[in-house]
Formats: structure tokens, C-alpha cells, sequence
């Protein structure tokens, strides 16, 4: 009987030992989220803060071209023949009219001497049959009179060789190459002495007193793109270097990827240049600031995310308050906020990606 009440005895004392293990260990877990939570209220976050302002959101198109002449044009032989006289190199500034090349008309010289003296017996002929119908040609109307004549040069050979030499005329004007226009001579081919061929590339000329960017833009900027809108340019070679500009031309097409022309007229006043020079060809960057209707302004920094909402932290008493916001445009520096601000609030812009609702912050510079 005494077995019997020892091992009872050693069961309840298990039994107890086993609650009271348990007992500690579900209650062990339940201080914890106190004393976690309470460490997140009194841990101090040091944030940077910006204020919230009311005002014209400028909706920003960024976009790289090519810089172009408004007078660009490639320079071909009109004619075949060995380059006379050449008066282009590389880089050489040339004024409208200026004679660029010559091309050897010897030949042709011979040809056009060949028909003068032709014309000259054709002339006696048709001077010698207008004899023969002076007397027909009395008394009849004007325009049946030019029609005899006009068949009496015809008969003479005197038609025919007159267009045969205002057809070489205007062969060997084509062997003079003139400038179009007064502008920079590049892409030179050809020299003094070369033989050239018909629609042979020789150089290309272009004004460099009318440059402008050839950019694309979306589909979507369209509608708010006007003719005369400033925009900022510069080189991608010197980010450093920037040049002003205005929108000239807005082509009204639409390509395959939902992309539309725009040209930039750049100002090439001395003010603007300040010595630096674009050529064409060069690579830039156009940045064009469109202001819209005004707007609850903060910096894109006090937007984040949770839980896929749009949240901004404000700052009150210290303290981090949680607000959801209804976000619009942004440029890169600022975000229009529809709803959920108003100007003048002072709004978190560092530190704010893991920061709780009332969680205690101190500003810094």
C-alpha cells in the first residue's frame, strides 16, 4: 500500500512540475509583444522634412536627338568630267553664290563654238526663205503669220540647233558648282584633278547660324506641347553645358511606337553660346518644363508605398502621422497630391520606407 501511495505520489509531482512548465511557457510569449511594441514608440527616428506648397506643377518631357541645320544639303556632280578647279576643304566657310568647283567643259566649248557657226548658216536660210513669203505673208493674220515663220525656222535647221546649244548651255552651267547658301563646308570627296561621275557625292554643306534638335516625344505629351515652349539643351558629351531653346515645330504624325517629331529651335545668341560650339550630328538632351494647373506639391521622396497605397508622413508633435494620399502627375522632382494634403504641411522626405503611424522623430539637416 505504501508502493502504491509512493508512486502517486511521484505522478502528481510530474504532473504539477509538467503544468507548471506549460503554464510559464504560454504565458512567456505574451509580455513580449508589449515590451517590442513599446520599444517602437520610444525608439527615436532622425528623418529630414520639407514642407508641402500649393503651385503650378510643371510636367517635365525629357528627350535625346540629334542636332540638325535648318540648311543642310549633300553637294552631287551634275555632270561627268575631271574637277577643273576646286576651292573646297574641309571646314571652309563659303558665302551664297560662291563658286565651289569646276568641272573641265573643253569639249563641250568646242561643241557649243561647233553650233554658233551653225546657227550662223541656219540664220542665212531662214532669212532666205522668209524672202520667198514676204509677199504671201502680207495682210495675213498675226497668228498665221508666227505659224509660217515658226515652219521656216523648222525647215532651216534654225530651231533645232538653237535648242541644241540652250541644251549645252545648260550642261556646262551644271559643270560650275555654286554654294546654295552661305554656310560650312563638310564631308569633303573630291579634289582638283578627280574624275567625277554623274550623282557622285562630293560634300556636304550647312548653315551653322540654324541649328535646332530633332527630338521624339509620347503621344501623350502632345496635347500639351505648343509651338514657342522653352526648353533647356545640352550635349550628353558636358552634361555641364546647357543651351536654351524653343519648341518650332510639332510634326502632326504618329510613328509605330507611339512617338511624334519635335524640332527645337536652339538660340545661338552670343548671351546663350557663350563660345561653346554645336555641330550637327551632335548628341543632346532636351528638357522641357510645361507649367499645368496648380497644385498640392511635395517632394517625390515623402511618397511610399504600403501595402500598395500611396502614404505621406507629416510631421505633428514630434511624431510621424500616417497619411494616405491620392498622387497625380510627377516630374522626377515632385508629385502632384489630389487629395489627402494641404499646403504648409511639413512632410517627411528620409528614413520614411519602414517608419509607424505616431512612431516619435527627430529633425535633422
Amino acid at each position: 500500500m505504501t508502493l502504491v501511495n509512493n508512486w502517486v505520489g511521484i505522478l502528481l509531482l510530474f504532473a504539477g512540475v509538467g503544468a507548471s512548465s506549460c503554464d510559464n511557457s504560454a504565458s512567456g510569449s505574451t509580455p513580449q509583444e508589449p515590451i517590442k511594441e513599446a520599444k517602437s514608440l520610444t525608439e527615436v527616428t532622425r528623418v529630414k522634412t520639407a514642407y508641402s506648397s500649393e503651385g503650378n506643377f510643371e510636367h517635365l518631357i525629357t528627350s535625346n536627338g540629334k542636332v540638325k541645320s535648318l540648311h543642310d544639303l549633300l553637294i552631287v556632280a551634275e555632270t561627268d568630267g575631271r574637277v577643273e578647279t576646286s576651292n573646297l576643304y574641309t571646314g571652309k566657310r563659303v558665302a551664297a553664290g560662291d563658286i565651289l568647283l569646276k568641272i573641265e567643259i573643253t569639249a563641250a566649248r568646242f561643241k557649243l563654238e561647233k553650233l554658233e557657226l551653225l546657227k550662223f548658216n541656219a540664220e542665212k536660210e531662214y532669212q532666205s526663205l522668209l524672202i520667198g513669203y514676204e509677199n504671201l505673208l502680207k495682210g495675213q493674220p498675226e497668228k498665221q503669220v508666227e505659224e509660217i515663220r515658226q515652219k521656216l525656222r523648222i525647215s532651216s535647221g534654225l530651231a533645232t540647233i538653237e535648242k541644241d546649244i540652250q541644251e549645252l548651255l545648260y550642261e556646262i552651267n551644271r559643270a560650275t558648282l555654286k554654294a546654295p547658301f552661305p554656310g560650312v563646308i563638310a564631308d569633303l570627296r573630291v579634289q582638283q584633278g578627280h574624275r567625277i561621275k554623274v550623282g557622285e557625292e562630293l560634300s556636304r554643306i550647312y548653315d551653322p547660324s540654324n541649328l535646332f534638335l530633332e527630338i521624339e516625344v509620347l503621344e501623350s505629351d502632345l496635347d500639351i506641347l505648343k509651338l514657342g515652349v522653352k526648353a533647356e539643351i545640352h550635349p550628353i558629351a558636358d552634361e555641364k553645358m546647357i543651351f536654351t531653346g524653343a519648341i518650332s515645330e510639332i510634326n502632326p504624325y504618329v510613328n509605330e511606337n507611339g512617338l511624334a517629331l519635335v524640332k527645337v529651335k536652339i538660340d545661338q545668341s552670343k548671351g546663350n553660346m557663350k563660345n561653346a560650339k554645336l555641330l550637327p550630328g551632335m548628341n543632346c538632351m532636351a528638357t522641357i518644363r510645361i507649367p499645368l494647373q496648380k497644385a498640392i506639391l511635395v517632394p517625390k521622396e515623402a511618397v511610399v508605398l504600403r501595402g500598395n497605397k500611396a502614404v505621406v508622413f507629416t510631421v505633428d508633435n514630434g511624431k510621424a502621422i500616417w497619411n494616405y494620399v491620392t498622387p497625380g502627375r510627377e516630374n522626377g522632382a515632385v508629385v502632384e497630391i489630389r487629395t489627402g494634403l494641404v499646403g504648409g504641411q511639413k512632410v517627411i522626405v528620409s528614413n520614411n520606407l519602414q517608419i509607424a503611424h505616431e512612431a516619435p522623430i527627430v529633425e535633422v539637416p
